[in-house]
């Protein structure tokens, strides 16, 4: 399922059309700050939360948690920044949020745990990836 805001899955049902996922795709609109939808596996989040606040961010988390089966997982594909003064592209990044956004960032291993304990979720794992995007693993926090 893609979900995504009105105006971003538009043209996406005409994208799909001829690939081999047309027939297992379904298209949805929403905004994640009200509802997503409900009962997915997992539900992956690919560079949307540093793009918030964290006030901002722990909605959008809560508002996946709500949503969520116990069994379910969330997965954020995003930068994990070092602890620390060492050089990072990251921080190169983190950078960029701040001056094309308002209030978004990118976070450490440390900040994201707390993001997802607001939310209700608690983080699995952290899998890096040979780019500078890790996938971080969060699962409910206690039963619904």
């Amino acid at each position: 399922m893609l979900f995504d805001v009105p105006t971003v899955v538009a043209g996406a049902e005409e994208e799909l059309a001829g690939t081999e996922v047309v027939g297992r795709c379904k298209v949805v609109s929403g905004d994640f700050f009200d509802s997503v939808p409900d009962s997915a596996d997992a539900y992956l989040l690919s560079a949307v939360i540093h793009d918030w606040d964290d006030d901002q961010a722990v909605q959008i988390l809560r508002t996946c948690r709500a949503a969520m089966a116990d069994a379910a997982c969330v997965l954020l594909a995003e930068i994990v920044l070092p602890d620390g003064p060492a050089p990072s592209m990251g921080k190169l990044a983190d950078l960029e949020m701040l001056v094309m956004t308002a209030g978004g960032r990118q976070r450490t291993e440390a900040e994201h745990l707390e993001l997802l304990a607001r939310a209700g979720l608690r983080l699995t794992r952290i899998i890096p990836s040979a780019s500078m995007v890790s996938l971080v693993e969060a699962v409910p926090d206690s039963p619904s």
